[in-house]
């Protein structure tokens, strides 16, 4: 079995773990269920990538997974968008408006795959099957999506370090934070910048590097104790 395909199955029981860790510890806060929300998103995106690079995978089954891991890879960026509203602003998450915001360009990345409007091409490497993106404004729009609100939910944490009263709360922003940066930036690299270049020299890794963001989510979080503490209790803590 090929080590790529290994590495994400890996990675896809690990963020199951997690989420199973984070639900177990309970469910009382928007912190605690949006964090699962999230590692089972990446959960998904990496079960649905150790298929497309499985040894001996044929190409319209590798195909057929990078599309439904398009519910992962499609609205990563949603939600992590909403565990950084659950940690800075949790009544954001009762906003209908603020929800369809979030979530609208998902619904559009994940319709806009399954028509065939993203990828050129699915050619093979020697990991199994990899993408090429198209030159097309559903291509762009996605781009400015998920660079957008990932880069947006990073900042306003480092921003939000600055401002909040609470020592424990400033603590934890500028963890989560400052952890997403190198594996957001390896991430653009491998499942955005080299497919748009036609290059195929490293597989798509995105979820893989986004485990070391995972993991600082729930350590940062649960080694406090707070999973089942609301937002104002935790700025107390």
């Amino acid at each position: 079995m090929g080590t790529v395909f290994l590495l994400h199955a890996f990675c896809a029981g690990t963020y199951l773990s997690l989420a199973g860790y984070v639900l177990a510890r309970g469910v009382r806060s928007p912190l605690s269920w949006t964090c699962a929300a999230i590692n089972l998103c990446f959960a998904h995106w990496s079960g649905c990538l150790a298929v497309s690079h499985a040894p001996g995978v044929s190409r319209d089954t590798a195909v057929l997974f990078y599309s439904i891991g398009s519910f992962g890879w499609g609205s990563a960026a949603s939600f992590a968008g909403l565990f950084a509203a659950a940690f800075l602003r949790p009544a954001l998450l009762r906003s209908k408006g603020f929800l369809a915001a979030l979530f609208a360009p998902a619904v559009v990345t994940i319709y806009a795959q399954w028509t065939g409007r993203l990828a050129r091409d699915y050619p093979a490497a020697p990991w199994g099957f990899t993408y090429l993106w198209r030159d097309s404004p559903w291509v762009r729009a996605f781009f400015a999506f998920y660079l957008g609100y990932s880069v947006l939910s990073l900042v306003a944490m480092l921003l939000a370090s600055r401002k909040l009263q609470s020592p424990l709360q400033a603590q934890q922003a500028r963890i989560l934070g400052l952890s997403g940066i190198i594996p957001f930036a390896l991430a653009t690299l491998t499942d955005v910048v080299l497919p748009q270049l036609g290059a195929i020299t490293l597989p798509d890794m995105a979820p893989d590097f986004m485990l070391v963001w995972a993991v600082a989510l729930v350590v940062s979080i649960g080694q406090y104790r707070l999973f089942g503490l609301s937002p104002a209790a935790a700025a107390k803590a």
